[in-house]
This record gives C-alpha cells, sequence and structure tokens, in this order.
C-alpha cells in the first residue's frame, strides 16, 4: 500500500509507531536496508517506508533517533515534537 509522506506521518502519530531501520536484511544471497514502522513493542505494523521519505523526515527535524544500534544493524527511530505537531495540523 502507498501512502504519501503526509499520510505516512499521520499514520505514525495517530498509532504511535516507531520506525525501524534495518541496516543489513536478507535479500535472497544480497543484503539491503530495510524501513518499516512498528509498535512501540517491537511488532510489525506492515508498512515499509521508503528510503526518500525517512531521508527527508531526518532532515526535517520530524524523526529521531530513539536508543542504541543493536548488535544486528537495528536502530529505532520516533517522532519529534515537531513531528508530532506537523502530524497534527
Amino acid at each position: 500500500m502507498y501512502m504519501n509522506s503526509t499520510k505516512l506521518l499521520e499514520f505514525i502519530a495517530e498509532n504511535n509507531c516507531l520506525i525501524l531501520f534495518e541496516k543489513s536484511v536478507p535479500a535472497g544471497r544480497l543484503k539491503r536496508e530495510c524501513i518499516t514502522l512498528t509498535t512501540q513493542d517491537g511488532r510489525p505494523v506492515g508498512f515499509e517506508m521508503p528510503r526518500q521519505t525517512f531521508d527527508d523526515f531526518l532532515a526535517a527535524s520530524l524523526i529521531e533517533q530513539y536508543g542504541r544500534e543493536d548488535a544486528d544493524g537495528r536502530i529505532l527511530f520516533r517522532l519529534t515534537p515537531d513531528g508530532k505537531a506537523r502530524a497534527a495540523a
């Protein structure tokens, strides 16, 4: 399912989602980056975020890193106060 960035931001805020950035997810014999939405307890929501949208949110300070990178190269991000305000507008 495709969502434009505004709708995606609103969805993240309404559902209190986190953004999971995984550096090396297996893709056949190769590995790739994967950015997905998760619940607060780590369950996948079912949406994959395009890298460009992630980069745009990060550059606009709408999201921030939430905790440290784990041993598997996974990093969680959450909405900033600005991100929450933008989603509510």
